[in-house]
């Protein structure tokens, strides 16, 4: 009788045991897509390369209240100005000759390398122009921007940005001969972004760097730059 009960009892022991297993599994598997979800992870800017820039973008990151090491990586993409000097499949080759006019060293109007070999037109894609009165005037602009990168040593003129309302560029600034940084706001996102694009000649690359911040200023840089130029603004 006793060898009975000590059967029953393994029996209901091993059918309980079979029972649990199934349920154990399917907890497994709930639990098994929350396991798989990643999330991005945001890279900063290079110490070592805000280190560099700082110096030279100084006064725009103080105009909106900005810190360098805040901005975080974007877009990172092949610039080579030498080879897009010749490439006739370049969507904006020949978008503007380079002339014996433009052979000429104006700081009000262009923004110089310090060899002052090369130079970029913000103001003149601003829509700044000459007027009859041997002045500079700003009456507004169609919002966009056709930024380009002029070399007075062999003549050449590329395009390298073509901006609009929704990402415009505020003010470029030289690091040194071969590094530049085209500094702006993007408006694509909410709340927006303030950006940096650097390009560096020697490595042919352009870095783009962004920080998520609502734009509140009233007048902007590049408005100001104007002022301090003394450029008029009708």
């Amino acid at each position: 009788m006793k060898n009975i009960i000590v059967i029953s009892i393994l029996f209901c022991f091993v059918i309980s045991c079979k029972k649990q297993a199934p349920s154990e599994s399917t907890v497994i598997s709930v639990e098994v897509p929350g396991d798989t979800i990643t999330s991005s992870v945001i890279e900063y800017i290079d110490a070592d390369l805000a280190v560099k820039i700082k110096p030279a973008i100084e006064g725009w990151l103080k105009f909106y209240n900005l810190d360098i090491s805040d901005f975080q990586k974007g877009v990172k993409s092949t610039m080579d100005v030498d080879k897009l000097k010749k490439d006739t499949t370049y969507a904006y080759y020949n978008y503007i000759e380079y002339t014996k006019d433009r052979d000429v060293y104006t700081p009000q109007f262009y923004d110089y390398s310090p060899d002052k070999s090369m130079y970029l037109n913000i103001m003149e894609a601003t829509f700044v122009y000459l007027a009859e009165d041997g002045k500079y005037h700003y009456a507004g602009s169609d919002d966009s921007q056709g930024i380009t990168l002029f070399n007075r040593k062999d003549k050449s003129a590329v395009l390298i940005t073509y901006r609009g309302y929704s990402d415009s560029a505020d003010a470029v600034f030289w690091v040194d001969n071969q590094m530049f940084i085209i500094a702006g706001y993007a408006a694509v996102n909410d709340p927006g972004e303030f950006t940096l694009e650097v390009y560096d000649l020697k490595e042919k690359t352009k870095n783009r760097y962004i920080f998520p911040k609502e734009y509140t200023t009233g007048d902007s840089y590049l408005m100001t730059d104007m002022k301090r130029r003394n450029i008029i603004i009708d």
